[in-house]
């Protein structure tokens, strides 16, 4: 099982990236490690990414609520992401957005160990993750 900020032998250093509209509007790289054989690792830092950006057009946040939410290409949004479970493959990570104390979207994402894997959280708007090289 894969664990988010940990300390061990062999840890994996990946990349997350938020885009809109293909355009990169945060990145940062975390280190993921798989648990050994007792199922002890240990934790490090803070366990959330924090991050803040301005998308530069409207986005429109449908599939979370009864109701879509708008936020225009002005509005700051807060966005937040965190070690949700850990799988065989990878990370789940919880990703939650919000703006003006509204909260947007709340979702999963994936962080796969060995590949990229992008997930798109609302139209235009994806989270990426991708093992940086020379990690395993």
């Amino acid at each position: 099982m894969w664990r988010l900020f940990a300390t061990c032998a062999r840890p994996n250093m990946m990349a997350l990236e938020v885009r809109v509209e293909g355009r990169p509007v945060y990145q940062t790289s975390f280190w993921m490690c798989r648990e050994n054989a007792d199922g002890e690792f240990t934790r490090q830092g803070n366990p959330i990414i924090v991050f803040r950006f301005k998308a530069g057009r409207e986005i429109v946040w449908a599939g979370y609520k009864e109701n879509d939410d708008r936020t225009d290409a002005t509005q700051e949004i807060e966005g937040n992401i965190w070690e949700a479970g850990g799988a065989t493959f990878g990370l789940l990570l919880g990703a939650s957005f919000e703006s003006d104390d509204t909260r947007l979207m709340n979702t999963i994402i994936f962080a796969e160990a060995q590949k990229r894997f992008e997930t798109q959280i609302t139209r235009g708007l994806s989270v990426t993750t991708y093992p940086l090289a020379g990690t395993k």
